[in-house]
C-alpha cells in the first residue's frame, strides 16, 4: 500500500485537492478531524488539557473552548508547545491506526491530509512512512491576499498566521510533488491527475 502525505500552507487550497481525491474514490485520512476527535468531551486529550491549562479552557457545555486556547498559545509559545505535546501523539496514533485499517482492507493508495507535516509530521515518521509528500503551493503574497479576502483577517493577524508556519518556499523544495494552485482550478486538478498517473 502506498501512503502519500498531502500538505500545504494556510490558504494554499489543500482542501480543494483533498476533496478532489475523495471524489475520485481515494481514501483520505484527515488529521484535522483526528485532532478535533482527540479533544472531544470525555477524551484523554481534553482531560490532560484541562489538567494543564485549567478549567477556563472549557465552554459551559464541557467542550474545549478553542478561542480561549488560541489566545493562550498565541501569547506564549510554552503553552503552544504543551498543547502540541498532548495532542500530536494522539493524532499520530490515530493516523497510524487508520493506515493499518486501510492496509488490512486491501487499499492500494491512501492519502494523509496533514497541514503541518513539515512542522510536526517529520517527527513521527516511524508511525507515518510516506512514499511521497505532495505540497499544494501558492506564493506568500497569494496566501496573504486569500487570508485577507476569504478569512477577513486584518493584515497583522494574517501575516502572523503565515509566519507561524514553515516557509512555503522551503516546503516546496522538500516536497516530492508540488501542485501549483495559483491559477484556475482546472489547472490544479490536471496536476493532481498527472501526479496520480506517475504514482500509480
Amino acid at each position: 500500500m502506498k501512503q502519500v502525505i498531502l500538505t500545504g500552507g494556510i490558504a494554499t487550497g489543500k482542501s480543494t485537492v483533498s476533496n478532489y481525491l475523495l471524489e475520485k474514490g481515494y481514501p483520505v485520512i484527515d488529521t484535522d478531524i483526528l485532532s478535533r476527535q482527540a479533544v472531544e468531551p470525555g477524551s484523554q486529550g481534553l482531560s490532560q488539557i484541562v489538567a494543564d491549562f485549567g478549567p477556563q479552557v472549557l465552554t459551559p457545555e464541557g467542550n474545549l473552548d478553542r478561542d480561549a486556547v488560541a489566545r493562550l498559545v498565541f501569547q506564549d509559545s510554552k503553552w503552544r508547545d504543551r498543547l502540541n505535546q498532548i495532542v500530536h501523539p494522539l493524532v499520530f496514533k490515530a493516523t497510524k491506526a487508520g493506515l493499518d485499517d486501510y492496509r488490512q482492507a486491501g487499499a492500494e493508495l491512501v492519502f494523509v491530509d496533514m497541514p503541518l507535516y513539515f512542522e510536526v509530521g517529520v517527527n513521527y515518521l516511524d508511525q507515518v512512512k510516506p512514499d511521497q509528500v505532495w505540497l499544494v503551493y501558492v506564493d506568500e503574497d497569494t496566501q496573504l491576499k486569500r487570508l485577507l479576502d476569504r478569512n477577513h483577517y486584518d493584515l497583522d493577524h494574517a501575516k502572523d498566521r503565515i509566519a507561524s508556519q514553515y516557509p512555503i518556499e522551503e516546503k516546496a523544495q522538500q516536497a516530492d510533488v508540488v501542485i501549483d494552485n495559483r491559477g484556475i482550478i482546472e489547472n490544479t486538478l490536471k496536476q493532481v491527475d498527472q501526479a496520480l498517473t506517475e504514482l500509480i
